[in-house]
């Protein structure tokens, strides 16, 4: 059964039964039998006892509710000063209030040392967890199946009826010649394998994260392949593009479109751990910069049969690895000849603008500008580059209008590059669906594949 974790009414049937059971919960712990055990049975039958045990009830439900909401405020701020991106859903202490309540409801229950309480507050608390974690699920649109979230595939069914996507686009001619064109009729399986990938910072001395591999079938016939490299968002992990990403399936259905051909596809890392935040570059955070640069390519060339030209290299992903796809691909030419930027940040930022250039850059505002995607355009010419912006409609206004700054700005700089308006906002149904569409056009561009009329 691959029921959708999105849906609206096992959202809402989880949401009723969480709160059922945690009403029960509070109900039997500040009942009135409760205060009889504690303050005793000849104190109970007293008029003056029983009005004080009823004023510690309401006084025990209201510590409840306020220590319950201070916790869940308590734990989104953490988080935000943990993450320090101001990336995060700003009801993020809403999504946790479930939990935060049942555990309150635990400190009670043992308090009051009743064991059938203490055990039925135990196995609330899993309940409320859950739910919490569906609510922030239902945010992100991570896992949006149950067969997702237990990695029996990596495979997303269609979130909910999207609005008709727009694009908007700087030129229309792709590469004449292909590795499709040269192969065609060239009889191989369609299948991909995917492998865990860890790449070593031996110039760089980061440790990224293991990420994954994608090698398409005709790799197995010795054909030098175009690359893609793939990036995460913060926080988040390379395997979220497996998850939320569909990555696999992705692949696997535009491979046996195209004869078993794909560029080959690597998930990198460039945040070291979940809260790292490292906007790609060299910094106290990291060399982040330097590792996507020098010692990512070389580990690519040194273990795969890659193609080396930078027209034949691309790189970015979803959220920040969007805006580390541009930057990278404007400050290194010579290495990445096309971007993909799914929903990125005008330009890096971990906070405020200050705080960016105080935290990243040293304090150098030039530093600042020179990692800038929108000054570089400015004064910089692009002729040999090109790139894929998409942006979700639902996704901020300031988003929004800052992407579509960016994509004239390429075209006045010269780029060969692609907008996409796709319904939705900041999530992996978005995100999804913009390494679908974009993929067709950018294996084009990079040389893996023939482009249907559709992708130019």
């Amino acid at each position: 059964m691959n029921f959708n974790l999105l849906a609206a009414g096992l959202l809402a049937s989880f949401g009723v039964i969480t709160a059922c059971a945690l009403t029960y919960i509070a109900v039997s712990l500040f009942s009135h039998d409760v205060h009889v055990q504690r303050y005793g049975t000849k104190g109970a039958k007293s008029a003056e006892r029983l009005a004080a045990a009823k004023r510690r009830r309401t006084l025990h439900v209201l510590y409840a509710a306020i220590i319950s909401l201070v916790a869940s405020v308590g734990v989104a701020v953490l988080v935000h000063e943990l993450d320090k991106t101001d990336k995060l859903p700003a009801d993020l202490w809403l999504m946790s209030l479930p939990a935060m309540v049942s555990l309150v409801l635990f400190g009670f229950s043992i308090k009051y040392r009743r064991k059938t309480l203490i055990m039925s507050s135990s196995a609330v608390i899993v309940l409320a967890l859950a739910f919490s974690a569906l609510l922030i699920n239902s945010y992100y649109r991570l896992y949006p199946t149950f067969y997702s979230f237990i990695g029996i595939e990596n495979r997303i069914a269609v979130m909910a009826a999207r609005q008709a996507t727009t694009f908007q686009r700087a030129k229309t001619a792709g590469p004449s010649a292909n590795i499709e064109s040269q192969l065609y009729g060239f009889e191989l399986s369609t299948a991909g394998h995917l492998s865990p990938l860890t790449i070593p910072g031996k110039v760089s001395q980061f440790n990224g994260r293991p990420g994954w591999a994608y090698v398409p079938a005709v790799a197995r016939g010795n054909v030098k392949l175009p690359v893609i490299i793939l990036l995460a968002g913060t926080p988040g992990a390379p395997s979220d593009w497996l998850a939320g990403g569909g990555l696999q399936q992705t692949l696997d259905t535009f491979a046996k479109n195209h004869h078993g051909i794909t560029p080959m596809v690597f998930v990198v890392d460039e945040n070291g751990s979940q809260f790292n935040d490292t906007e790609c570059v060299d910094s106290p955070r990291g060399n982040v910069e330097t590792y996507l640069t020098q010692d990512v390519p070389n580990y690519i060339e040194s273990h795969y049969n890659v193609l080396t030209t930078p027209n034949n290299w691309a790189i970015g992903g979803l959220s920040l690895g969007g805006m580390c796809g541009i930057m990278l691909t404007l400050r290194h030419p010579q290495t990445f000849g096309y971007f993909a930027d799914f929903g990125g940040e005008p330009a890096p930022e971990v906070g405020s603008e200050a705080k960016t250039i105080s935290t990243l850059f040293n304090g150098s505002q030039r530093e600042y500008e020179m990692h800038d995607p929108a000054t570089l355009l400015k004064t910089h010419h692009y002729a040999n580059v090109g790139g894929y912006f998409v942006v979700g409609k639902g996704d901020s206004l300031k988003l929004v209008a800052s992407m579509q700054t960016l994509y004239d700005l390429s075209k006045h700089a010269g780029a060969n590059t692609v907008m996409e308006t796709i319904g939705g906002e900041h999530d992996f149904g978005v995100w999804q669906q913009s390494f679908k569409d974009a993929l067709p056009w950018l294996a084009n561009q990079v040389g893996a594949t023939q482009c249907a009329a559709s992708c130019n």
